[in-house]
C-alpha cells in the first residue's frame, strides 16, 4: 500500500508529533513498529517526519499496538464520543 501525500503540510506536522510521542511513552522503536506492520524503517521515518501519512490500515494498527485512539492520532482526540 502506498502512503497518502497531501499537495501542503497541513496537519502532517501534528499527526507526525502525536505518533512520535505515542512511540516514546509505548518505549517502543522506529525499527521495531515498522518490523511489526511490515514496512521499511524509511517508512516509518516520514511518517513520523510529517513526510506523508501511513496507509489506514496501517493508522489503525499502529494505534493498537501504540495503546491510543485512532482519534488521537489523527486529529488529535483524548475523549471518547457521547457523554462527553
Amino acid at each position: 500500500m502506498s502512503e497518502l501525500k497531501l499537495p501542503d503540510s497541513y496537519g502532517r506536522e501534528q499527526f507526525a508529533a502525536r505518533l512520535l510521542k505515542a512511540i516514546k511513552v509505548k518505549g517502543m522503536t522506529q525499527k521495531e513498529i515498522s518490523c511489526l506492520l511490515d514496512v521499511t524503517e524509511a517508512a516509518v521515518s516520514q511518517w513520523c517526519n510529517g513526510v506523508c501519512f501511513p496507509s489506514v490500515e496501517n493508522t489503525v494498527i499502529m494505534a493498537m499496538l501504540l495503546g491510543v485512539t485512532l482519534d488521537y492520532l489523527v486529529i488529535g482526540r483524548r475523549t471518547c464520543y457521547g457523554n462527553e
